[in-house]
C-alpha cells in the first residue's frame, strides 16, 4: 500500500486521485492513504499514522518544504519517499534528475520505481536565544542572500507565479548588504575567518532556471559542499554571476565549454568547500532556510553528512 501526503493548494487533486487509482489498480495494490496537509501539519505528522497503516512508500505531492518534513520524519524507518513535485522550486526533483513536469511518470514511479539511498545533512542550529533545534535536510541550506530572499518573496506570488516570484525578492536581497561575519571549521580542522555575502551548505546544487550552484555536489557521494560568495563591488558581483551563469551551468554541459572556462582560473568572489562536518559561529544572529523554508535565526551551526540516510522511489529506468 501507498501513502500521499499532498499539499491541495499546489496540486490538482481530482487528476492526481485519478492518476493513483489507475496505477495502483494496474500494480494489484491495497487502495492508498491521502492525507491532506494543512497549516498546522505541513506532513511530517502524517508519517507514523502511514507506517502503521501498511504503507511501504510515502509519496509526497507538493514542494520542497513538504518534503523534507517528510523526508526528516521518515529517515531511519526504512520507508522509502516519492516526490510528486508540485512545488515553485522542484529542486529534490531536479537535484535527482526526475522531470519536474511529468506527473503520471511520477505516479508510475510510486508503483513501479526503484529505491534510491541519498545522503542527508544533519544541522544542529543554536538560535539567537541560545535554544538548540535539530534538523534533517536533503538539498541545501542557506544563510545570507540566500534566506533574505525567502523572507522577502511573497507567498501568494510564489503560488501563482512560482520561480518567477523569486526575481524581486532576489533585488531586495542583494540591496541588503547585510554580510555574515563567520568563523568555520571544517572535519576538525583549523579554524578559518570569512565575511561573506552568502553561505550555502548542500547535497544537491541545482536551482530553477537550470543554474548549478553547487556543481560538484552528488547527493550519494558521503561528503556535502559549500560555497560561500565574497563580493565586494560591481566587479565582484560581475564575477559571481560569470561563475554561478557561465561556468557552473552553460560552459559545464559541454566538453568543451568546461575545458574552457578552466583557462578563466578561479574566481575569488566564490569559494567551494567540501566535508563531512562542518560548524560556524557568526558574530550576529542571521535567518537560515532548509530547503527552502525559514527556521529562525541562527548564531551557530554543526553540520554533519548522514551517508544513504534517506531512500526515495525514483522512476525505474
Amino acid at each position: 500500500m501507498a501513502a500521499i501526503v499532498y499539499n491541495p493548494r499546489a496540486v490538482d487533486v481530482r487528476r492526481l486521485r485519478t492518476l493513483v487509482g489507475e496505477r495502483e489498480a494496474a500494480a494489484g495494490w491495497s487502495r492508498t492513504r491521502w492525507f491532506a496537509t494543512t497549516a498546522e501539519d505541513a506532513g511530517a505528522g502524517f508519517v507514523d499514522e502511514a507506517i502503521r497503516s501498511g504503507a511501504s512508500v510515502i509519496a509526497v505531492a507538493a514542494g520542497d518544504g513538504t518534503i523534507h518534513d517528510v523526508a526528516d520524519a521518515v529517515a531511519d524507518r526504512k520507508v522509502p519517499i516519492a516526490p510528486i513535485p508540485a512545488g515553485s522550486g522542484n529542486l529534490l526533483a531536479r537535484n535527482l534528475g526526475l522531470p519536474v513536469t511529468d506527473l503520471e511518470g511520477a505516479v508510475d514511479a510510486v508503483f513501479h520505481g526503484r529505491d534510491r539511498a541519498i545522503d542527508a545533512i544533519l544541522l544542529d542550529i543554536r538560535h539567537d536565544d541560545e535554544a538548540v533545534t535539530h534538523h534533517r535536510f536533503l538539498v541545501m541550506a542557506g544563510l545570507g542572500i540566500d534566506s533574505r530572499m525567502i523572507e522577502h518573496t511573497n507567498a501568494e506570488l510564489k503560488r501563482r507565479a512560482r520561480s518567477l516570484a523569486y526575481v524581486a525578492a532576489i533585488r531586495k536581497s542583494i540591496r541588503g548588504g547585510n554580510r555574515l561575519r563567520l568563523r568555520y571549521r571544517l572535519d576538525g580542522e583549523s579554524v578559518h575567518h570569512a565575511k561573506a555575502h552568502t553561505l550555502i551548505i548542500g547535497n544537491g546544487g541545482y536551482l530553477t532556471g537550470n543554474i548549478n550552484l553547487l556543481p560538484d555536489a552528488v547527493m550519494d557521494d558521503g561528503v556535502f559542499d559549500v560555497v560561500m560568495l565574497l563580493p565586494e563591488g560591481f566587479l565582484g558581483w560581475a564575477n559571481v554571476a560569470r561563475r554561478l551563469f557561465w561556468r557552473n551551468s552553460v560552459a559545464g554541459r559541454s566538453a568543451t565549454g568546461r575545458a574552457l572556462s578552466q583557462l578563466t582560473g578561479e574566481i575569488a568572489a566564490v569559494r567551494y568547500l567540501t566535508a563531512r562536518e562542518l560548524t560556524v559561529r557568526f558574530e550576529s544572529p542571521h535567518s537560515i532556510e532548509l530547503d527552502g523554508d525559514l527556521f529562525g535565526a541562527a548564531i551557530a551551526l554543526r553540520a554533519r553528512i548522514d551517508p544513504g540516510g534517506v531512500v526515495v522511489r525514483v522512476p525505474a529506468m
